[in-house]
């Protein structure tokens, strides 16, 4: 126990270091302030969408079904920002040999690990589910078991997506760690599931709404997500055998998780650690001339497919933008076939700008560009290039990743919808905007909140303090025109097209955009230097 307790400390102040990397204390405070204030700003918009549901819940005299949504959407997000970090979690991280030659079992180690990633998962899912069940409080009674139901959730809710990952993690690394070219089948591997796991979740999730207000919660979210289901019928009865339920399907969540990994840890990160010798070739080396520019292009390239953490957390974001456009316009088309209505399409641009642009700032790669060079960062300073090239190429491979995925699952939705053609220039315009300016958001903070004393490729990737302010800041500016819209009065409505309103988020959006860039050109540098 000692030895779970201490190793679980060192990776706990790990994931911290960067909060408190100065040594001047109003730094410390002024990064913690700052996350705390973005924490409380998306927590509170996301409590008031999920209000927004809850009153559409309210004529069939079910608010309660809000609470359903709320951990799903929870869950659906805390798992696709956590579920591939497990890999490099507990198969690829470099302190296994440090770990293997101290007096420690395999079992604490594993422990402290689970333990260190349930951390950062329940952090995610405590801005996204608490807000849920404080909407959930203003709809319905509030009892001293609700209450109490309610603050033991939130610490076991994270145990389901981490067995997943788990699961995911342990059955990508049993495949390829044998296998030769393991990076790139591990890549390819780990970019299939994860694509398949979002197209299951967001077709599900398609047409949870419908049958919440048809027939009430369906079978398949009984069994598949079991652990909401007997969360929320405590939640609603009060009963404590359901929350009893609840508890030791989680619970086995958490002793699953360990178990699976355990299975095979010593074997797997050993076939990782062994390293193929070959023989190598004489060549003749060809010098070819190009402009620093390009150089800078290829390495980033090459950086960028040399790292599986970091290709699969950058490409999520824009596959994401493409299965939901596909599952949104689908949707779209179908409510206005089942309603003999042609129009809702132009209510769910508002829905498809909100979520596609908050798809592309879960994971935006210039958030991580600075820390995954590492030590190798000093040497490309040390270069006489200047600094404006190297941002210029950074930002330039970000666009070039995710602009095409962008255009074209706003085409993808635009046809399925048939919109308006105004509304559809919006449609491309605004998430394209938005990428370009989470780019130089990611940018800027990366190179705030550097990351390069690192031992496994996800610490510099997932577990940055870059990366989780450039994330929450990404979903609140997202959420700007979803709430707007929603919070509008009637007689604004009915005068203002909704192509006036986008026409102004439009402004908006490119005002930051500028104002993200004159920073990273000014103040950017400066800290570029500081590193």
């Amino acid at each position: 126990m000692k030895n779970i307790i201490n190793l679980t400390m060192i990776y706990f102040k790990q994931s911290l270091s960067q909060l408190y990397r100065s040594k001047k204390r109003t730094s410390a405070l002024a990064n913690t302030f700052l996350i705390i204030a973005i924490f409380i700003i998306v927590a509170f918009a996301m409590g008031y969408a999920y209000y927004g549901t809850a009153l559409q819940f309210q004529p069939i005299g079910h608010p309660e079904y809000v609470l359903v949504l709320g951990l799903m959407f929870a869950a659906f997000i805390v798992l696709m920002m956590t579920m591939y970090d497990a890999q490099n979690q507990y198969y690829k991280n470099k302190d296994y040999d440090l770990l293997a030659s101290l007096p420690i079992k395999t079992p604490s180690i594993i422990t402290a690990k689970y333990l260190s990633s349930y951390f950062i998962s329940l952090v995610y899912g405590f801005m996204i589910a608490f807000p849920a069940f404080i909407v959930y409080f203003l709809f319905c009674p509030i009892t001293v078991e609700a209450v109490i139901y309610c603050i033991i959730a939130i610490f076991f809710l994270p145990t389901f997506t981490q067995i997943i990952g788990a699961a995911l993690a342990f059955i990508i690394s049993a495949v390829t760690y044998k296998l030769k070219n393991k990076k790139i089948v591990n890549t390819i591997l780990t970019i299939v599931l994860t694509v398949g796991l979002i197209a299951f979740i967001t077709v599900v999730n398609s047409g949870l709404m419908q049958d919440l207000f048809a027939n009430g919660i369906p079978l398949w979210l009984k069994i598949a997500f079991s652990h909401i289901y007997f969360l929320f019928e405590a939640m609603t009865t009060g009963s404590f055998i359901s929350f009893l339920i609840f508890l030791a399907i989680t619970l086995a969540f958490a002793l699953l998780s360990i178990g699976i990994i355990t299975l095979g840890y010593k074997k797997i990160n050993s076939g990782f650690s062994s390293t193929n010798s070959k023989k190598q070739s004489k060549k003749t080396l060809v010098f070819k001339k190009s402009s620093t520019y390009i150089a800078l292009i290829k390495k980033e390239t090459k950086t960028f497919f040399s790292s599986p953490v970091y290709l699969i957390n950058s490409i999520i974001g824009p596959i994401m933008v493409i299965v939901l456009a596909i599952s949104m316009g689908i949707g779209a088309r179908n409510m206005a076939d089942a309603i003999g209505s042609s129009f809702p399409a132009e209510f769910f641009v508002t829905i498809y700008v909100c979520f596609s642009s908050m798809c592309l700032g879960i994971g935006v790669p210039t958030s991580a560009s600075i820390s995954i060079e590492g030590q190798k960062l000093y040497i490309l300073k040390s270069l006489p290039i200047p600094v404006t090239t190297i941002f210029n190429a950074k930002l330039s491979f970000n666009l070039f990743l995710t602009l095409p995925f962008v255009i074209v699952g706003s085409i993808i939705f635009i046809v399925i919808t048939g919109c308006s053609f105004s509304l559809a220039i919006l449609a491309i315009l605004i998430p394209c905007i938005s990428t370009i300016a989470f780019a130089g958001l990611g940018l800027l903070c990366n190179l705030k909140w550097p990351k390069l004393n690192w031992t496994s490729e996800s610490q510099a990737v997932k577990q940055s303090l870059s990366l989780f302010i450039s994330m929450l800041s990404a979903i609140l500016i997202s959420l700007i025109p979803f709430l707007i819209f929603f919070t509008l009065p009637n007689e604004i409505l009915s005068v203002m097209s909704l192509e006036a309103y986008y026409s102004i988020y439009l402004a908006f959006i490119t005002l930051l955009c500028i104002v993200f860039y004159s920073l990273l050109y000014t103040h950017g540098k400066k800290l570029y230097k500081k590193i």
